[in-house]
Parts: C-alpha cells; sequence; structure tokens
C-alpha cells in the first residue's frame, strides 16, 4: 500500500475540498469472481484501478 500513497494522498485531499470523508476499500483483485464481485462491491461508490 505504500506504492499506493500518492492515489491515497489525493483521495484525501478530494475529500477535505468536497468537505466529504472518503473511506478506502481494499479489495485483492484474485478473490473477485464473476459469482462473488456484486458482493465485493455493494458498499463502494467508486473504484480505481491503478496501474
Amino acid at each position: 500500500r505504500d506504492s499506493y500513497a500518492s492515489i491515497i494522498n489525493a483521495l484525501d485531499h478530494a475529500g477535505i475540498a468536497l468537505a466529504s470523508e472518503t473511506e478506502i476499500k481494499w479489495i485483492e483483485t484474485t478473490s473477485i469472481t464473476d459469482e462473488n464481485a456484486a458482493e465485493h462491491l455493494a458498499d463502494v461508490d467508486g473504484i480505481i484501478v491503478p496501474g
């Protein structure tokens, strides 16, 4: 997660600028399948896939 420090920092700053709380949910992508994707993503409002 240290390699994503700039992304985390950007999300924190965006949340401050928008007076909104940001919460990061880390998901191991290898654990997502067609059958369980909806369960993993049901409580998120956005997805970031850095790469």
